[in-house]
């Protein structure tokens, strides 16, 4: 069964809800809200509402407040330069430490070679290399305790 869309449509009457009444009292108020709302305040005719104004002393106190902190913030600035350059020269100093104790040490390993060391005593001392291997004695230990108390009587 198709529909023939020429033909007009059916109208259905709505029922009647009658609420517009409360729709139509719940619109109209009173000019007076003082007379609806008791304890409503209603600003005076003719007096022009002010914003509150900032006080000065409150302007100035802001204004000393971040000139406290900029001067805080600058000798901050300021001091922490000033340990990084301090760092900056304590690490310098710390390197030419190092390098004047490997100097140093290597001074000291020179000087302690066995070769310098009976060159010196040749030349100087006048000692001279044994040419036989030094001979080894092993003495009882009586004879030890026996020397020891001919030393202890002298």
């Amino acid at each position: 069964m198709a529909k023939n869309i020429n033909e007009p449509l059916e109208r259905i009457q709505l029922p009647n809800f009658g609420d517009r009444q409360i729709y139509d009292s719940a619109i109209t108020m009173s000019a007076d809200p003082q007379a609806v709302f008791p304890g409503y305040a209603v600003p005076r005719a003719g007096r022009r509402i002010v914003k509150s104004k900032t006080k000065t002393s409150n302007i100035v106190l802001s204004l000393i407040g971040l000139a406290v902190i900029a001067v805080l913030y600058t000798h901050n600035v300021i001091m922490v330069n000033s340990l990084v350059r301090e760092v900056s020269d304590l690490n310098a100093k710390y390197v030419s430490i190092l390098s004047i104790n490997e100097v140093l040490k290597s001074e000291v390993a020179r000087k302690e070679s066995l070769e310098r060391i009976s060159l010196i005593a040749q030349s100087k001392l006048g000692m001279m290399n044994p040419k036989e291997q030094p001979v080894f004695f092993i003495v009882p230990q009586e004879n030890i305790q026996s020397v020891q108390e001919q030393l202890r009587e002298q």
